[in-house]
């Protein structure tokens, strides 16, 4: 669409963001259809969204990317329905996964590290255990969580409503 300086891909949409010469920030997202709005810097996806990047794995039910105003960086996500982050080899105590109803991620200036996210409905955030072990989990209706420079050690952490704090149990001790 020329008037609206817009591309949209109504089916099997693939976009792919190539890394910098560093070989950071790039990323590959793939969902039922897709359209890249070049004067709001945003790309929404629908039916299906799953983006891979940097050892993530971000699935939702639709979501809508902002990229930089140059358009060669990851700004912010917003994820809308059945939402969820997988994070591969995260340190112990470190950020293992995050579920809820909707999302909003924000990228540091980079836009290679997660810095901030905002999760609501039924929101679940994993920390990862020691080797073998399960790690912390904490569920509530709404998650606001700031992570360290390494974008998984949080920082930061406020939960809102029916919260509850799940501790593994050790070898002597209960859950």
């Amino acid at each position: 669409d020329s008037k609206l300086d817009a591309l949209s891909i109504l089916d099997q949409a693939v976009v792919r963001m190539a890394p910098d010469a560093a070989g950071a920030g790039g990323f590959e997202v793939s969902s039922g259809a897709a359209t890249f709005s070049r004067r709001e810097h945003i790309v929404r996806f629908d039916r299906a969204m799953h983006l891979e990047r940097g050892g993530q794995l971000i699935d939702a039910d639709s979501g809508e990317a902002r990229l930089t105003p140059d358009e060669k960086q990851l700004d912010s996500i917003k994820l809308r329905g059945n939402a969820r982050i997988a994070g591969a080899n995260a340190a112990p105590g470190g950020l293992q996964s995050l579920t809820g109803d909707s999302m909003t991620l924000k990228y540091s200036q980079g836009g290679e590290v997660l810095q901030h996210a905002l999760i609501t409905g039924t929101s679940v955030l994993q920390l990862a255990g020691a080797a073998n072990a399960a790690g912390r989990q904490i569920t509530a209706d709404t998650i606001d969580i700031t992570l360290a420079d390494d974008g998984t050690t949080p920082t930061a952490l406020l939960a809102h409503q029916n919260v509850q704090l799940t501790f593994p149990g050790g070898r002597d001790t209960a859950s």
